[in-house]
């Protein structure tokens, strides 16, 4: 199931795989953060896997895990970018509504 991404983290998924299983294959958010948060370490550089789990955790209703999540999305990309996308995703009004000081 797992690719070798060119001998880098051998027997790992590759980022794509990663972002794909949590949501899309299981439909149940607590499974897919903890899904997805195995790879946050070995793709560090990746903004997509910490914007999806403050998605995630904005679903669940824990909004300090989502603002940290988030907060990692926006250090690992260009911030504005991130908080237009966030802005944007009708995933995370709940977190605009209940902590709009961030």
């Amino acid at each position: 199931m797992f690719r070798d991404c060119g001998g880098h983290n051998a027997g790992l998924p590759g980022a794509g795989e990663w972002l794909d299983l949590p949501r899309l294959r299981l439909a149940r958010t607590q499974e897919a953060v903890e899904l997805l948060s195995p790879a946050v370490e070995p793709f560090p550089k990746n903004p997509t896997i910490p914007y999806n789990l403050a998605s995630y955790e904005v679903w669940l209703g824990d909004y300090k895990s989502a603002c940290f999540w988030l907060t990692r999305a926006f250090s690992l990309d260009d911030p504005k970018t991130i908080k237009l996308r966030a802005l944007n995703d009708s995933n995370f009004d709940p977190l605009w509504r209940d902590v709009p000081e961030f």
